[in-house]
């Protein structure tokens, strides 16, 4: 027995969609943002911020000690990305002149610099945006638009 639909008079024609077609209307014009992504902390970590010439992080086939990855990006349909610079603020570091405060600014300097040479290496794919404008811009151009933001 076949199914129908109701019309009625406050069902927009939009919603008469199967959701997946939805969804895909809408990313069309819209970019969805990833608002935390701890990446940027894997690689500095784990490869010492080595990240080119690396066989073990290259985010074109698959970086597989993480969630992260250019495909995964893709078949996400991400279209912004706010990279999330991790570290650790420690009670002791509150005056801003422990050693402790040195480590932790290093750390944080290290993971920008990381990111942005990430964003560097994939033109096609990443672009560093500062103002809203740029992300509908870079989204437009099928790009990723990246921001970096510090936690901890």
């Amino acid at each position: 027995m076949a199914q129908s639909i109701s019309t009625d008079h406050n069902t927009h024609p939009y919603q008469l969609l199967d959701i997946d077609d939805r969804v895909k209307r809408v990313l069309q014009k819209t970019p969805l943002i990833d608002g935390h992504n701890d990446l940027p902390q894997q690689p500095r970590a784990i490869f010492h911020g080595r990240i080119h010439g690396n066989e073990k992080f290259d985010l074109e086939k698959g970086f597989t000690r993480g969630m992260t990855d250019i495909p995964r990006l893709r078949e996400g349909a991400v279209g912004g990305q706010f990279w999330s610079v991790c570290v650790p603020c420690l009670r002791s570091a509150e005056n801003f002149s422990t050693p402790e405060y040195s480590d932790m600014a290093r750390d944080a300097i290290e993971q920008i610099d990381l990111t942005l040479r990430l964003i560097q290496s994939y033109p096609a794919v990443f672009e560093l945006v500062r103002e809203p404008e740029d992300v509908k811009r870079v989204y437009a151009q099928g790009k990723i638009g990246c921001s970096i933001g510090i936690e901890g």
